[in-house]
């Protein structure tokens, strides 16, 4: 394990230094014509990646099209968003906002899939352990190590080519939730966060009052990490939207043990097919509205 967090640092070193150099050497702007108000900025869930996840999309009266790298399960977010909005006031939410998912380069989103075989001893079980779950563990570190950076490195790249200095809505999912918590904090210290919105993020703690979500028993599984406690009060424009039975947000070890989880689905219903508490995605519709409204 610290052979794996030494290289993995070593890694992040080398990628922070090529990232800074290309943000650097960026040229200076212009080439937008028009700037948007706000740009959501949106981390997709792992493995969201190519085909029917990469859909160009423009959202309400935006006057972008996005990049896709939003994802799918986001690219249905947004879409509830504006409907509720539409529905609400009778106009678009987007009109002055700009989507960009962070892209394949920045983020590369990578979950270690696969099968493991069933080890019949434990010599079998150790080269097992050393030869498949390491190196799949270390690719999904390293996925978010490299969104951390880039997530950023996005924004700086944006501000440098455009000439732009919109306002940040950080949307992240799953994966995406863990790659954009450091950014939340570097721009809310910079004066340019419209808010930031987590769904199924593994840091979500249940005494966090931006939490949201009907029917939660349970904490997110990375919520007594270091550092988070102080994290949840750094900032108020954030929503933690989490599904009931989402055990990365809604982790309940007594439940999971007695495999009496309620909704052991959550993890793939956010603003995809049906859902036990619908009113729930209506009412973070409408917060998410409010982070852009306030923007003016």
């Amino acid at each position: 394990m610290k052979k794996l967090l030494r290289a993995t640092g070593a890694f992040l070193a080398a990628l922070t230094s090529v990232v800074a150099g290309a943000v650097v050497s960026a040229p200076v702007a212009g080439a937008q014509e028009r700037c948007p108000a706000v740009v959501i900025l949106a981390a997709r869930g792992s493995g969201q990646n190519g085909g029917y996840e990469w859909q160009q999309t423009q959202y309400g009266a935006s006057p972008w099209v996005s990049n896709g790298r939003e994802g799918s399960t986001i690219r249905s977010f947004l879409h509830h968003v504006e409907a509720v909005h539409q529905r609400d006031t009778g106009t678009s939410l987007m009109g002055n906002v700009q989507v960009i998912g962070i892209d394949e380069r920045a983020y590369p989103a990578r979950f270690p899939e696969g099968d493991f075989p069933q080890p019949n001893n434990v010599s079998e079980a150790l080269s097992e352990f050393k030869n498949l779950v390491i190196p799949r563990a270390q690719s999904f570190v390293e996925s978010i190590s490299i969104g951390r950076v880039g997530s950023e490195a996005t924004v700086r790249t944006y501000e440098a080519t455009t000439g732009c200095r919109p306002q940040y809505l950080l949307v992240g999912f799953s994966q995406g939730a863990t790659v954009i918590t450091k950014l939340e904090t570097t721009l809310a210290r910079e004066g340019k966060l419209a808010g930031a919105v987590y769904m199924g993020s593994p840091y979500t703690r249940a005494d966090d009052p931006h939490r949201f979500g009907s029917g939660l028993s349970g904490d997110g599984v990375l919520a007594k990490s270091v550092g988070n406690a102080s994290r949840v009060r750094s900032n108020d424009k954030r929503l933690e939207y989490c599904v009931q039975g989402d055990v990365w947000c809604d982790f309940n070890a007594r439940k999971v043990i007695n495999k009496s989880v309620d909704n052991p689905w959550g993890h793939n219903q956010y603003f995809v097919g049906s859902t036990p508490f619908p009113g729930d995605r209506d009412e973070v519709a409408r917060r998410v509205a409010g982070f852009i409204h306030a923007v003016g």
